[in-house]
């Protein structure tokens, strides 16, 4: 009988491929495909699927946790927080790849917690990890929002991320 952990991890990696093979596919019909690689030793935190295409790099961390996320377990961790590896990784990248666009994805079926508080923003009322997502987070990476325009509130939470 298999154990549980090998259960969850066969789920996780089922995720990963489906991730992976719909990203080659695309980059295949597209010509854009130059190279692979499944959980990748050179990162940390998107090391789950990278696909190097003729104009763009797309790296993935692909987590299948039921938990709700939390603004602490995206910022701290006992080794690097997932914010942390994430931008370190996309430095790297930038770095290997550099006249290539880089595109990191943390894709999760985590819900964004609702109880949890952003004690560093200066809200008259702390915020929770899902407004985090959706006043501000969702905004930067729609280019909505830029290093310029972060409404007073967010700017101690965006100048403490590590």
């Amino acid at each position: 009988m298999k154990e549980i952990g090998e259960v969850s991890a066969i789920v996780g990696y089922n995720k990963q491929y489906e991730i992976c093979a719909l990203e080659l596919y695309e980059a295949l019909l597209n010509n854009q495909f130059e190279k692979i690689e499944l959980a990748s030793n050179k990162y940390k935190k998107l090391d789950d699927v990278l696909i190097v295409n003729k104009d763009f790099v797309i790296a993935y961390q692909v987590k299948d946790i039921g938990a709700n996320f939390t603004y602490h377990n995206f910022i701290n961790s006992d080794t690097t927080s997932l914010f942390e590896g994430c931008f370190n990784d996309w430095k790297s990248l930038k770095c290997e790849y550099p006249n290539k666009k880089i595109i990191a994805c943390y894709l999760s079926n985590q819900k964004p917690s609702r109880h949890d508080t952003i004690e560093s923003c200066s809200k008259e009322k702390s915020p929770c990890f899902k407004q985090f997502k959706e006043e501000f987070w969702e905004k930067i990476n729609s280019n909505k929002l830029d290093s310029n325009s972060i409404p007073t509130g967010w700017i101690n939470t965006f100048s403490l991320a590590p």
